[in-house]
């Protein structure tokens, strides 16, 4: 993996002294989650794939202020549309979606790609709710 000087997502939601109101940090932000939304999307339509750990902590800001990686993709799943998925739960318990836990307890016979967008919701929830 490249180094990548700046920090993580999560440093620069809890900056101490940020206003989340700020049209600036609204502004910023906003363009931060659209990168890593762009990068979802061409893990799911490309490589068929869900990351199952996005969080504050996998998205890295480069200090340019123009460059976003998405990174650690340790629990990576590619979704086979023919063949049923065995059941494996993985990422951060506090970021995972429900459909990765009922694929865990193997009520379920495919992860869906959307597994990663519910993760993106909750992603930009604490991004502006904190």
């Amino acid at each position: 993996m490249e180094y990548v000087p700046g920090m993580n997502f999560r440093e620069y939601i809890y900056k101490r002294g940020i206003d989340r109101q700020s049209e600036d940090y609204i502004f910023k932000t906003a363009k931060i989650l659209g990168k890593v939304e762009e990068g979802v999307w061409a893990l799911h339509h490309r490589m068929n794939a869900v990351h199952r750990d996005l969080k504050p902590d996998n998205i890295l800001l480069h200090e340019n202020g123009d460059d976003v990686k998405v990174t650690d993709y340790g629990y990576i799943k590619i979704i086979d549309p023919v063949k049923r998925n065995t059941g494996s739960v993985g990422g951060t318990p506090q970021y995972i979606s429900r459909d990765q836990i009922l694929l865990g307890l193997q009520k379920i016979d495919k992860l869906p790609l959307q597994s990663d967008i519910y993760t993106m919701g909750l992603i930009i929830y604490e991004a502006f709710a904190g």
